[in-house]
């Protein structure tokens, strides 16, 4: 049973190629969703570690600082690893498929190698 459904993926991934499937899937960022991504995940973490050592040195417990930078850390999470719209705004065309040559015969015959 899941050997017919692995051989029927296989055709298709041969059929259409993996790139064109894997541009096509909704988890798709493209390269400038992902440099949106790493700065929105770098600003967090920024300002939480920021905020986060002013509130734990006014209260003089290391422990919320910590806390803090983990919450940041969380929030930057939510905010940057789902494929979030704003991220798959700028898609990458792809150039279509070009089908193989056959291969004349020459090519297809190697000479054997002399060894010395």
């Amino acid at each position: 049973m899941f050997e017919s459904l692995i051989k029927e993926e296989i055709i298709k991934l041969g059929q259409y190629g993996f790139m064109k499937r894997r541009s096509e899937n909704f988890f798709f960022k493209d390269y400038k969703g992902q440099q949106l991504a790493e700065q929105t995940f770098q600003r967090v973490i920024i300002a939480s570690a920021i905020v986060g050592f002013i509130y734990g040195y006014i209260v003089e417990q290391f422990g919320w600082t910590v806390y803090i930078v983990l919450a940041g850390f969380a929030i930057s999470c939510l905010l940057t690893l789902p494929p979030w719209p704003m991220y798959r705004n700028h898609p990458l065309n792809w150039q279509p498929a070009v089908e193989p040559e056959e291969k004349k015969s020459s090519e297809g015959v190697k000479k054997p190698k002399k060894h010395k």
